[in-house]
């Protein structure tokens, strides 16, 4: 006799329960245990908050020019001063948390869609599909991510859009490789060889019963590339190659302040220390998780 399956939300309840390995409360409250979860939440927390409410937190738009006297250092009226057109920088650090954010996360989210159905169809299939999906990985763990990064941008040409896609591109084999290792582990369990006997589909027992039990790793994975997505094309915009004046993303502010680092350190030194913060926070947040989702440690 069949069973029916389970409707959708308890199938996402037990996925959820089977990677946090108890109630997303209890895991909450490990998590944040840690005082460098408390710290990076924080500061995520308030970078989230500056994206979402930009248009009523900054006093001036982002490339409003002559809103103060150019070059004025920091004080009560604009508390990062103003760059060399008299933009206003607090506000156009706040916009480009926005910039930050999305950049991060699309990334990410290129990377996992790719890396993980990579990683998925070799570890699952093996054999020369796996031969020849890990092969090409290895190709491209073989050049250097920026490097890669700067030649696919030189390729397609400046600009923030392309920018993405490069980092995105030169970084996802890192999830490949995770996901491969973990499934060559599950995939041999007896649930999935029940499954295979049972008759379900490839793309049951991928979806169903693989997936949620390689969802950690991919997890902390994701939490931890995104500080690196983040610097890469912050690095990318620096030289020139990713996003474009007047965007105010944090890396092409540092590309405007160049001229400028002696008479006005504040315009190298604010875009430098939100870089910072944001990829600490999140590099905080990955070791967290890392250490949350250890089943050695869960009960600590």
């Amino acid at each position: 006799m069949i069973m029916a399956p389970p409707d959708s939300t308890r199938v996402l309840s037990g996925r959820l329960q089977r990677v946090v390995g108890s109630s997303p409360l209890t895991f909450t409250r490990r998590f944040f245990r840690y005082r460098q979860a408390q710290i990076a939440g924080i500061i995520v927390l308030v970078l989230i908050l500056a994206a979402i409410f930009a248009p009523f937190i900054a006093p001036y738009t982002p490339d409003e020019v002559r809103a103060g006297k150019p070059l004025t250092p920091p004080n009560r009226a604009y508390l990062f001063g103003t760059d060399d057109l008299g933009r206003d920088m607090f506000s156009r650090i706040i916009y480009g948390s926005r910039i930050t954010l999305r950049i991060g996360l699309v990334i990410v989210a290129v990377e996992v869609l790719i890396g993980v159905t990579v990683g998925l169809v070799a570890g699952y299939f093996g054999g020369w599909t796996d031969a020849i999906l890990m092969r090409f990985t290895d190709v491209m763990l073989a050049f250097p991510g920026i490097m890669l990064a700067l030649a696919i941008v030189a390729t397609l040409g400046p600009g923030l859009t392309n920018a993405i896609f490069a980092v995105a591109l030169a970084s996802w084999p890192v999830f490949a490789r995770v996901v491969r290792s973990s499934v060559l582990t599950v995939r041999e369990s007896e649930y999935i060889i029940a499954g295979k006997l049972l008759g379900a589909s490839h793309f049951q027992i991928i979806w169903r019963g693989i997936l949620p039990n390689v969802l950690a790793p991919i997890i902390v994975l994701a939490s931890l590339e995104f500080p690196a997505a983040v610097l890469v094309a912050a690095a990318l915009s620096f030289l020139g190659l990713g996003a474009q004046p007047p965007t105010p993303e944090w890396g092409a502010l540092l590309t405007d302040a160049r001229n400028y680092i002696r008479s006005a350190p504040y315009l190298i030194n604010i875009p430098g220390l939100a870089i910072f913060l944001t990829v600490l926070a999140f590099n905080l947040l990955g070791n967290t998780l890392r250490d949350v989702l250890d089943p050695r440690l869960r009960h600590r």
